[in-house]
Parts: C-alpha cells; sequence; structure tokens
C-alpha cells in the first residue's frame, strides 16, 4: 500500500514537472505564431496599389517621336522593399476583361524597380525624391533602366494614399523595340494616386 502511494505521489511530481516545463514553451511558441501573423499583416499593409495608372511612351518610328499614351496601369508600391512594379497591356482595352481581384494577371510590359530610398515613411512625410534601377520585361527579355521620381504623401482619409511620378530611361547604350509603337525613348508614369491594400498575390510573384 505505502509502495502504491509513493508510486502515485513520484506520478504526482512528474507530471507537475512536465507541466512546468511545458507552459513556458508553449508561450514561447504563441509568441512566435503571433509574432509572425504581425509582421505578415504589417508587410501586406504596406502596398500601395492602383489599377488605373497613365503611362505615357515616347517612340521613335522612322524619323519622328510618337508620344502614346497608355491607361489602366497596374501600379504597386512596396514600402518595406522600397519597389515599384508596374504591368501593362500594350492594348490598354482588353484591361476591362482582368478581374478586379487579380493584379498579376496577364500583360504584355513588366517594370520592375527599386528606389533609392533606405526607407520610406507611412506616416505624414514631405515629398521624397529618389533615383531608380531596375528591368523592363517585354516578349520574354529584360531591359535594363534607370529613371527618377517623386513620391508624395496625401493627407486625411481612412486609407492611407500617396501620389507616385516616375520618369523612367533605358540604360544607356539600350535598345527596346515595341511591336507597332517603335523604339522606346522615354517612359513617364504620369502623377499617380495608390491606395493602401492588402495584396496576398505579391508574396508569391517575382519578376
Amino acid at each position: 500500500m505505502i509502495k502504491q502511494d509513493v508510486g502515485l505521489v513520484v506520478n504526482l511530481i512528474e507530471l507537475n514537472v512536465k507541466e512546468t516545463i511545458m507552459r513556458p514553451v508553449i508561450f514561447f511558441i504563441s509568441i512566435l505564431f503571433l509574432q509572425g501573423i504581425l509582421s505578415y499583416t504589417a508587410h501586406a499593409q504596406r502596398t500601395y496599389i492602383t489599377r488605373k495608372g497613365t503611362l505615357v511612351a515616347k517612340t521613335l518610328k522612322g524619323d519622328s517621336l510618337v508620344t502614346h499614351e497608355f491607361n489602366n496601369i497596374n501600379v504597386l508600391l512596396d514600402y518595406d522593399k522600397a519597389e515599384v512594379v508596374i504591368n501593362f497591356k500594350l492594348d490598354d482595352s482588353l484591361d476591362d476583361h482582368i478581374p478586379s481581384n487579380r493584379f498579376f494577371y496577364d500583360y504584355d510590359v513588366a517594370i520592375n524597380s527599386r528606389l533609392s530610398l533606405s526607407e520610406i515613411e507611412t506616416q505624414s512625410h514631405p515629398d521624397r525624391n529618389f533615383n531608380i534601377q531596375g528591368h523592363l520585361i517585354y516578349n520574354e527579355a529584360a531591359y535594363y533602366l534607370t529613371g527618377d521620381g517623386v513620391l508624395e504623401h496625401i493627407e486625411g482619409g481612412e486609407a492611407l494614399a500617396c501620389l507616385l511620378t516616375m520618369n523612367i530611361k533605358l540604360m544607356e547604350g539600350t535598345t527596346l523595340v515595341l511591336d507597332n509603337y517603335g523604339q522606346v525613348e522615354d517612359i513617364f508614369l504620369l502623377q499617380t494616386v495608390l491606395n493602401q491594400e492588402v495584396l496576398d498575390e505579391w508574396g508569391k510573384v517575382g519578376y
């Protein structure tokens, strides 16, 4: 009888020790999980997007310099990575058929550029001038580009927003000919309003 009582006490002590050890472990794992969720949410909320941007391209066709305007341009600004992604179809009338919940859908031209800003504030900030480097993808070929731009903060409203303007140039010595449009000389992203939006696709896409 005494042996049984001693065994029971030992088992209770072992169980108590295990519970004591597991509590901080479970707490630590829970903290890590919560941090992961908060980190993902914070990152997702620091993307600013429009699907109605306007881009102007100057092309050389024969001896003539021609200006082309493209509407319904997709523009994404990632505040954490200080990157801007632009994609669009050359025939923007087709954009009406792209589902509104899809950003990276089907495009003819994609531009991925990194800004020279080490950090972008999401709170109110003065206009930020920056330089860019990146590449343009067309017909599965990459063309290096440079340029500059301005990022402006918009005050007020429930959804944080900003204004983005960019002047994009192909790297010196780079030649890009767009079918039916001619050789690209300059590309301008006209002043574009970007609104805060969670975009789950962004983490799965790479250029």
